[in-house]
């Protein structure tokens, strides 16, 4: 079987992703993550209608190996390039997912 994340995945969050802080309650987890904040394209509901929303994307086998879960994510705290942001909600991937997020105030 073919391993996707390490193939593929690796090499693009090494050349274009960011390093970032997580911070789940009192815990932080240094992470890379592909930086959407500027907004993507977002389904907004079950019609179709679709909103663009800051996001940021990470690789579902970092969460992992830190032990993260998805229903961990909502309500975390993600800081890079200076900005600290609010995961509101989470877009599942097969490898990857999608972090929607606010900015932290």
């Amino acid at each position: 079987m073919v391993d996707f994340d390490s193939l593929a995945l690796a090499p693009v969050y090494d050349a274009f992703g960011e390093r970032a802080i997580l911070s789940l309650g009192s815990t932080s987890y240094d992470l890379v993550v592909i930086d959407h904040t500027t907004g993507i394209a977002v389904e907004d509901g079950s019609i179709g209608v679709q909103t663009i929303r800051p996001a940021v994307d990470a690789r579902r086998s970092a969460l992992t190996a830190h032990g993260i879960t998805v229903t961990d994510l909502v309500g975390g705290r993600i800081v890079f390039d200076t900005t600290a942001w609010r995961i509101k909600t989470v877009i599942e991937n097969r490898l990857e997912l999608r972090l929607i997020v606010m900015q932290d105030d």
